[in-house]
């Protein structure tokens, strides 16, 4: 922490999640608070794959890649039931249909399934609702300009499947590390 910062932040989290230009709140940091960036963690898209390749002492820098896949309908299920477990809910308001429908408008993008179930939690709120059904879902999808993926073609045969992601499983071995 540098002694022009002061006491008090020793470090913030997910600034590139929330902030629209990044530089931005980079000089904001250094200019009001005196901070110092320690490391720069970002989801790899292909602009960043671009610039690793063209920089070769950068891309040996990096000391963790992991590529996130859109989940698939069931896992979206799993990580939106995980994500209401987490946050203290006795049980899961959304609906079997507005699950469908979260992952249809969101492709299985969990940034996206987070803001469509923020947006669906608060107005089922505002509505006195008990359940977050897929109208409510298919509300704040057109609000936000997103629209719903077609249903992908049946390809004939069998089709190679992907390993099941266990959420349970992470929560098992995050509370073995407290």
């Amino acid at each position: 922490m540098s002694e022009r910062s002061g006491a008090g932040v020793r470090a913030i989290d997910h600034v590139g999640v929330t902030v629209p230009d990044i530089e931005e709140a980079a000089r904001f940091f250094a200019e009001a608070l005196g901070a110092e960036p320690l490391y720069e963690m970002a989801p790899s898209q292909p602009p960043t794959e671009d610039n690793l390749r063209l920089d070769p002492p950068l891309a040996q820098r990096v000391a963790l890649k992991y590529r996130l896949e859109p989940l698939s309908p069931e896992a979206t299920d799993a990580y939106v039931r995980h994500r209401m477990r987490l946050a203290g809910a006795p049980r899961v308001p959304f609906t079997h249909a507005a699950l469908s429908r979260l992952h249809a408008h969101s492709r299985g993008t969990p940034r996206l399934i987070n803001t469509l179930c923020d947006n669906a939690l608060f107005e089922g709120f505002i509505a006195r609702a008990r359940d977050i059904d897929d109208r409510f879902v298919d509300r704040v999808a057109r609000d936000l300009g997103l629209e719903a993926a077609p249903e992908p073609p049946r390809a004939p045969g069998r089709t190679a499947e992907r390993p099941r992601l266990d959420l349970a499983e992470i929560d098992r071995y995050l509370d073995s590390l407290k």
